[in-house]
């Protein structure tokens, strides 16, 4: 199976860049995931993605998948109406460069929750927001992932994500499985489980089920050897990514990739 690299190389100045995306080309890696910060960068300084895209297009490198902007106002059950129209018109417009790019995926987290609205309220509230994204899902043929959420958030338990999932009853709203959240939120192998049938990708990474510290695999407690047999198994599962601390430091991300090699049956 695929394993696509995340990379936070929006961070990085325009020559550091270049040189990130020419040493992952050498070390095999051929596909990347778009972090949110690329995006929220172009709100800010527009053009930068076209800059972005040709640079890694230039080194031989192309972006499957994309993680939609995040937290609070960004996200799609955010309370006020009129903001969360708002937020929908900016993450269709992601949502479109990314598929434009190559992106198969578009991972979107549920959400924050808010005091005074409870959690049927806030689930209703990224309802509706998930409904004004289908439509451009389908016409740019690229899948709504929505994934599972560290406790103290929308999506930390797992059943409660399958059933929300699995009332589109479509095949553009699927799930991203995030191990680290999963982990932290309680069993992994279980929560992988209840969305094994929905999951179209999943982001790989470990931490000690304390703190989401965004570790390479086998450096804390994930099972890794019970977990990799279902998501291989999966069957809409497109790829894998990679989500680790530091993945705009040249020398830590080829030096992690090695690690993310010894996971059974993915590849660069």
């Amino acid at each position: 199976m695929k394993l696509l690299t995340l990379v936070t190389g929006e961070r990085l100045s325009s020559a550091l860049r270049g040189e990130l995306f020419s040493r992952l080309y050498d070390a095999g890696v051929r596909e990347l995931s778009f972090c949110a910060f690329a995006y929220e960068k172009e709100l800010f300084h527009p053009g930068f993605m076209d800059e972005y895209l040709a640079q890694a297009r230039g080194a031989g490198l192309k972006f499957s998948s994309a993680h939609g902007i995040w937290f609070h106002n960004n996200d799609l059950n955010w309370p006020d109406r009129a903001g969360r129209i708002e937020t929908a018109g900016t993450q269709k417009r992601y949502l479109e460069r990314a598929a434009a790019s190559g992106c198969r995926t578009f991972i979107l987290h549920p959400g924050a929750l808010f005091s005074h609205y409870s959690e049927a309220e806030l689930w209703n509230c990224l309802r509706e927001g998930i409904e004004m994204l289908i439509p451009a899902a389908e016409a740019n043929n690229i899948v709504i992932a929505l994934e599972n959420s560290t406790p103290g958030f929308l999506g930390a338990d797992c059943a409660v994500l399958a059933d929300f999932i699995r009332s589109f009853d479509s095949p553009w709203v699927g799930a991203s499985f995030d191990s680290g959240c999963a982990n932290i939120a309680g069993n992994v192998t279980e929560s992988f489980a209840h969305l094994k049938e929905l999951v179209v990708t999943a982001v790989l990474h470990d931490n000690n089920g304390k703190s989401n510290a965004h570790l390479p695999p086998f450096e804390g407690t994930v099972p890794w050897d019970k977990l990799m047999p279902e998501i291989l198994s999966a069957p809409r599962m497109m790829h894998c990514e990679t989500d680790f601390a530091k993945s705009h430091e040249c020398e830590t991300v080829i030096k992690t990739l090695e690690i993310y090699k010894s996971l059974p049956e993915l590849l660069l």
